[in-house]
């Protein structure tokens, strides 16, 4: 949602103009003013550059800038760009593969409540990549993002209860609560 907003301050566009930026390269002018804003500081225009230069929209591609756009926003706290850095870190894109760097920006974003961070997180655990493997902390991560809507987590959960005890999970649930205050409810 952050990003739909620093689309509209910095391009200037109406909300039927939006949902048209994800299907149409943007103008030399947004281009230009995109990249302003990013070499002013502004974390959303950086994180939007950095998305532009993944994903070839607008602009050749271009990973080694796209992760350079992403640092800079994740270091400022944006939990997509932490997302992504621990992406690129743990699929080796334009950086070398480094699963102790991806799980430490999955766990800024995580923390922050992005689904797919967690879910990720809880892959890692699982499967003890740069942190020891712990099904319990697994079993942790895929509640919590499930419960934010993540499908794959749901699924993760049902195959992962078949291989825990019953107080193995009853651990994970009370870790997940105090994780996730609206678990705690």
């Amino acid at each position: 949602m952050r990003l739909i907003y620093a689309v509209i301050v910095i391009l200037g566009l109406n909300t039927q103009a939006i949902s048209e930026v994800n299907k149409t390269d943007l103008t030399p002018y947004q281009i230009l003013k995109i990249e302003s804003y990013a070499k002013k500081g502004v974390a959303d225009a950086q994180y939007l550059l950095a998305s532009m230069y993944m994903n070839g929209q607008g602009i050749r591609r271009d990973l080694h800038k796209a992760f350079k756009w992403f640092k800079k926003a994740a270091l400022q706290g944006h939990m997509s760009a932490q997302y992504n850095i621990g992406v690129m870190f743990d699929n080796g894109m334009s950086v070398k593969e480094n699963n102790k760097e991806a799980v430490k920006w999955y766990k800024a974003a995580a923390s922050k409540g992005f689904a797919q961070a967690q879910y990720n997180l809880g892959i890692m655990y699982f499967n003890g990549e740069s942190i020891q493997e712990n099904i319990i902390h697994a079993y942790k991560w895929f509640i919590i993002a499930a419960n934010a809507g993540n499908q794959h987590a749901r699924n993760g959960l049902e195959v992962l209860k078949k291989n825990m005890t019953r107080k193995q999970i009853n651990k994970a649930e009370v870790l997940a609560k105090k994780r996730d205050p609206i678990l705690s409810n």
